[in-house]
Parts: structure tokens; sequence; C-alpha cells
């Protein structure tokens, strides 16, 4: 299966956006999302909103993310 980072991109961005306004995030209430090192994960072009900190997984870490057991 091949995927459009272009496009995965565009949706975590509405995602991280539509997170945050669910969460009410703001400077003051901070949310830390955990994300996989996907490539759309790490690209320049994504926004992330006020409020919203991201972190890694370390690479090969099939221990952390369980998905990756199957």
């Amino acid at each position: 299966m091949v995927f459009n980072t272009e496009g995965n991109t565009q949706w975590l961005n509405v995602v991280l956006k539509t997170l945050a306004a669910e969460v009410e995030a703001t400077a003051e209430k901070i949310i830390l999302l955990v994300q996989d090192r996907a490539g759309w994960h790490r690209s320049a072009k994504i926004q992330v909103p006020t409020g919203i900190f991201g972190e890694f997984l370390p690479p090969y870490s099939p221990e952390l993310q369980l998905a990756e057991r199957l």
C-alpha cells in the first residue's frame, strides 16, 4: 500500500486542530501527544496548534507501540 504523504499531512493538520479545540488546549492547558515516527508526523508542513506538544517514540521500539506487535 502506498500512502500519499501530502494527503496525510493535511489530515493530520485537521486532526490536530480538532483535538486542540475539543480538549480546549491553550498555553496554560498543555496536551502532550506521543506519536510514532511516520513521515507525515515529522513533516515541516504540520501546523501544531497552541497547547499541543509532540513527542516521538524512540525508533525500533515495538514494546511502546502495541500495533507493532501485530
